[in-house]
């Protein structure tokens, strides 16, 4: 019998802190201070137990967005923490960078989203739509987009997904 490997997944907050309510679509209640001294301990200790994947949600606050905010994710998550997994937007959170406020339009957002270090795009389908443009323009660089694809694809191979890369149907 194969043993079957998973990635866990950390839904950050990293950058935003604790929610109001519970919900992840209110807004956040922690200020960056706080956030540095208290709740980056949780994180962290995900982060060292070996998360491969974490999940970054859009929310206002007084210190930008989530997946617009590359000094947590490239500094503190890939620097300091020395993380080595993938970042995928929560949900429409790229495409939401508008709504807040935060891009001017879809290009601008999957740009602010791509060079914060969001790897990877769930729901929305910005980075299909405009990456080849933003690359053309000179608005990202190859070096970017190389570097989150290693990153993805660093986790497909310590999950063996390139070993056995079809389900047996006769399970």
């Amino acid at each position: 019998m194969r043993r079957t490997k998973y990635s866990r997944a950390l839904n950050t907050g990293l950058l935003t802190g604790q929610l109001k309510a519970g919900g992840t679509t209110t807004p956040p209640t922690c200020r960056k201070t706080h956030c540095a001294k208290y709740t980056f301990r949780q994180f962290k200790a995900a982060v060292d137990a070996g998360v491969w994947q974490c999940y970054e949600r859009l929310q206002r606050s007084q210190w930008r967005a989530g997946v617009s905010q590359s000094l947590q994710l490239t500094k503190v998550l890939r620097g300091e923490w020395k993380f080595d997994g993938f970042v995928v937007s929560d949900y429409t959170s790229v495409k939401e960078l508008i709504n807040h406020g935060l891009a001017a339009d879809d290009q601008d957002a999957a740009r602010l989203a791509l060079t914060a270090g969001v790897d990877m795009e769930m729901v929305s389908r910005l980075f299909n739509q405009h990456g080849s443009q933003l690359l053309k323009e000179g608005k990202i660089s190859q070096a970017t987009i190389d570097e989150a694809v290693r990153r993805i694809l660093r986790i497909k191979f310590r999950l063996g997904l390139f070993e056995h890369p079809y389900t047996d149907e006769a399970l």
